[in-house]
């Protein structure tokens, strides 16, 4: 009977070992997939933000000032951040630092602050010294694309452009 015991041992040691092996093999599994989940939704998200930071940026170089931006991007220009001066022989709207606004759902359609899934934030601003006499001057702009769920955090993607405003027709 000894030796009988032996193997029933053996035999329950080995099936413990076998449990404990796919439980393990298990966990490790099932992290890998909340592991690549959580990556799938920061790329999705990634993906979308450079969508919409893309579209702003064609937006920013075909506008003559941050007035036209604001339409082209159906968003508002929030804050002129700047005091038009009385020397300069363009439109002042145009020509001053500007922050525009717009707001997009997860299928990138604008749509009203409220229950937006992404957060465009655009600035326009004049580069100090190219202003010619004719009027045309180099603005240069900052894209940024927040995730609305955390817009304390770091933007989703950030872009940087610049566009030549030629001269205005009289």
């Amino acid at each position: 009977m000894k030796g009988r015991s032996e193997h029933n041992t053996a035999f329950y040691i080995e099936t413990i070992l076998m449990i404990v092996s796919f439980v393990a093999v298990i966990l490790v599994l099932t992290n890998v997939f909340g592991l690549g989940k959580l990556e799938s939704a920061k790329a999705r998200d990634l993906t979308s933000a450079v969508r919409i930071a893309e579209t702003a940026a064609e937006a920013f170089a075909a506008a003559e000032g941050p007035a036209e931006l604001a339409d082209l991007l159906g968003g508002e220009p929030l804050v002129t951040l700047a005091s038009a001066s009385s020397q300069s022989t363009v439109p002042e709207r145009d020509r001053l630092p500007a922050m525009i606004f717009s707001a997009y759902d997860a299928d990138l359609n604008q749509v009203p602050e409220e229950g937006c899934a992404y957060w465009l934030v655009v600035s326009w601003e004049p580069v100090k010294g190219t202003e010619q006499s004719n009027g045309a001057v180099l603005a240069e702009g900052t894209i940024k694309v927040y995730k609305t769920a955390d817009p304390e955090k770091d933007p989703v993607y950030t872009l940087q452009t610049k566009t030549y405003i030629p001269e205005v027709q009289p």
